[in-house]
């Protein structure tokens, strides 16, 4: 729970980030560190959880796991700074995973956190 989230919804049911953030909020997350927002199009098919550094792997396996995730992607499309996302934008500051729902995204599925 120490990085920020930017959940971006790839699918056309506005409720998907409603119910990831919600998600995210009862599996520890304060919601200054969830971010939502829409993605460029509706129509993600797999619901993907996006890290840029190798150390982030296991906290993005961890996110993966908790929204049922179908992909794991590094990436530094989705990095952001100072907690506010912004695509290419880095900081060794901010730790930041983004999660990009897609149509499998099971509304209220979520693995309980520990």
């Amino acid at each position: 729970t120490s990085y920020s989230i930017l959940v971006l919804n790839g699918t056309a049911n506005p409720a998907a980030s409603t119910d990831a953030v919600a998600r995210l909020e009862a599996a520890g997350w304060t919601a200054d560190k969830v971010i939502a927002g829409a993605a460029s199009t509706t129509s993600f098919a797999t619901t993907t959880v996006y890290y840029s550094s190798d150390a982030d792997l296991g906290a993005a396996k961890g996110l993966a796991d908790l929204l049922n995730a179908g992909s794991i992607v590094q990436s530094n499309a989705y990095t952001g700074a100072s907690g506010t996302p912004s695509p290419g934008a880095t900081s060794a500051s901010t730790k930041q995973l983004t999660i990009v729902l897609g149509a499998d995204y099971q509304l209220g599925t979520a693995t309980p956190a520990p």
